[in-house]
């Protein structure tokens, strides 16, 4: 049998503890989008006024597990050795206070440098209208590997990807229902809407969930073995 890939990139929000106010990680922490800080088995970087972590991508559900709990503690031992006031939120939905958004820096409220496809028609989705409205969404989105170096855009290999994509995003959102909220909901709303997802060369990043599957090993081994039951069931003789 051939294994599938599996990895994650999650958004995380921060929020004062003594306020509960949200506040923004651009400037605070190392790591971009075109440079990523390296951690142990993942990497760290500021996107936008979330902190974003990246995971080596595994092919079994304890070393999913092993994994994203290791480099998302490692964010955490980042958050506490700069701000010991700060703490890790795990929210669909970030909802910042109006006067101290608008002072942020205008590079830090730039939204989709990358564009997302539709699972459904396979056309651009339009990112969200709310660059300097105090309002930002935390995304758990999820890498599936199966190939590697194909050239995304190629058409076939494009049409792989978007098939992928509308087969196995519903079988997330399926298992999603036990811990998601209204927010995320809301969230979809302006991200993650129509099975949003991005082709890669190895595979495909499905942007449909959200952050929460982060909260409990148990939704965080629903994720993996979700994906996994879903391309194997969708895909019987590609593995």
């Amino acid at each position: 049998m051939r294994h599938i890939f599996v990895g994650t990139d999650p958004e995380v929000f921060l929020r004062d503890k003594r306020t509960g106010l949200f506040v923004s990680a651009h400037g605070m922490f190392p790591g971009t989008k075109d440079q990523p800080y390296p951690l142990d088995r993942g990497a760290l970087q500021v996107d936008g006024h979330a902190l974003e972590f990246n995971t080596m991508p595994v092919t079994t559900e304890d070393d999913f597990v092993e994994v994203v709990n290791h480099v998302f503690g490692q964010v955490k031992g980042f958050v506490e050795a700069t701000d010991p006031n700060l703490e890790i939120a795990l929210e669909p939905i970030a909802q910042f206070d109006a006067e101290y958004f608008a002072a942020l820096p205008e590079e830090s409220k730039e939204l989709g440098c990358t564009p997302d496809f539709s699972a459904i028609t396979g056309d651009v989705l339009e990112s969200p209208a709310i660059g300097n409205d105090p309002i930002r969404t935390g995304s758990g989105h999820i890498h599936v590997g199966w190939t590697s170096y194909e050239e995304a855009f190629d058409t076939k290999v494009f049409a792989n990807r978007l098939d992928v994509a509308r087969r196995l995003t519903p079988y997330l959102l399926e298992v999603a229902k036990s811990w998601e909220t209204p927010e995320s909901s809301l969230r979809r709303q302006y991200y993650g809407r129509d099975g949003a997802f991005r082709p890669k060369h190895y595979g495909v990043e499905l942007r449909a969930l959200d952050n929460l599957w982060l909260r409990s090993e148990e939704s965080i081994r629903a994720v993996f073995r979700t994906t996994v039951e879903a391309f194997e069931r969708e895909y019987p003789n590609a593995v």
